[in-house]
């Protein structure tokens, strides 16, 4: 392993647990609602965007945290790749026409890939988890 390979992976799990917390305390607080009446009818909208918040938050803490690092990158990649697979159903339906062209649809694609390489790599020494073993 090379030198600095702890590191970038220690700074990849930060910088994707921030943006998870982030997406989720929009979700939350800031009112940054994605279409999820026109995903799951039914369950109320109020409801999902909470529970989609707070699955953010959560997954955003253990992975800063580098708590159930596997487990949480897991977590955040099924995240992602279901939004992706809502955002391909929407727009084939036309009911947010154009939705492919968007940089929000091409920034999940990036954060799931970056995910799954945390999923299948795990932690960097600098972890809850390394310390836990």
């Amino acid at each position: 392993m090379r030198d600095y390979d702890n590191t970038a992976r220690f700074i990849l799990r930060l910088f994707l647990g921030l943006v998870f917390v982030y997406a989720g305390v929009s979700k939350l607080f800031k009112n940054s609602v994605p279409p999820v009446e026109k995903i799951i009818s039914f369950i109320p909208p109020d409801i999902m965007v909470w529970v989609i918040g707070l699955l953010q938050v959560i997954i955003g803490i253990f992975l800063i945290l580098g708590l159930f690092t596997r487990i949480s990158a897991w977590a955040g990649a099924a995240c992602l790749f279901l939004g992706i697979i809502f955002a391909a159903y929407l727009t084939s339906m036309n009911i947010i026409p154009g939705y492919f062209e968007l940089h929000a649809f091409w920034k999940d694609v990036g954060l799931f890939g970056a995910m799954l390489f945390m999923a299948l790599e795990g932690p960097a020494e600098f972890s809850l988890d390394k310390q836990i073993e």
